[in-house]
């Protein structure tokens, strides 16, 4: 990106193979393309490229580099920043509203081509550049399969943040809110005790 709008295939030793040029007429791109960030999808057979200042994410041949499908995330979500592959080999995408609303969004894409999944609020995010998944602590989400956390860091003129969520799911939400309704009840607050869809830590 940047200078360039396309995507470089090295063989495993480090010889250039081929370049793949963002797609611009065969899907009516008008913006310059800018391929922001990449993510390998090896049980599809698809290359998933956030192409950010166009405002789609587009899934590509990992064979032959056509274009399989897109993902036109800016009018609802923002521009796509950052793709990453989650849990149970689901793509995620970081969409920042950059010039509109400003939210900052996690938009996890369905199977299907052009479909979502589900989408997330990251508050407290101004800045939004790029993102990784780490397990989330055992202290928050208990024993069990391992909830997966969210970090994300960001690129602002001054005063860079980095902020940790964790991804909940509407059963935990309702359970969280009766044990602190319990807690209440009995005249004791616990503080460590989650609470929203993203808990920021």
């Amino acid at each position: 990106g940047y200078c360039n709008s396309r995507i470089v295939v090295l063989s495993p030793r480090g010889e250039f193979v081929a370049a793949w040029e963002m797609p611009h007429s065969a899907i009516g791109v008008v913006p310059d393309a800018l391929p922001h960030s990449l993510a390998l999808d090896e049980c599809r057979n698809r290359m998933y490229v956030a192409d950010r200042e166009v405002g789609h994410l587009v899934a590509l041949d990992l064979k032959s580099g056509e274009v399989q499908g897109q993902w036109m995330l800016k009018e609802e979500y923002g521009l796509p920043y950052a793709v990453h592959m989650g849990p149970y080999g689901a793509p995620i995408v970081l969409a920042w509203d950059r010039d509109g609303s400003k939210d900052v969004k996690l938009v996890v894409l369905a199977d299907a081509i052009g479909d979502v999944a589900a989408s997330y609020d990251l508050p407290g995010v101004e800045y939004p550049h790029d993102f990784t998944l780490v397990p989330a602590p055992l202290e928050l989400t208990g024993a069990g399969e391992r909830v997966m956390a969210v970090v994300v860091v960001e690129t602002a003129p001054r005063g860079s943040k980095m902020k940790k969520f964790v991804l909940r799911s509407s059963q935990d939400k309702e359970e969280a809110a009766a044990a602190e309704l319990h807690n209440s009840s009995n005249g004791s607050q616990d503080d460590d005790l989650p609470a929203g869809l993203a808990a920021s830590h």
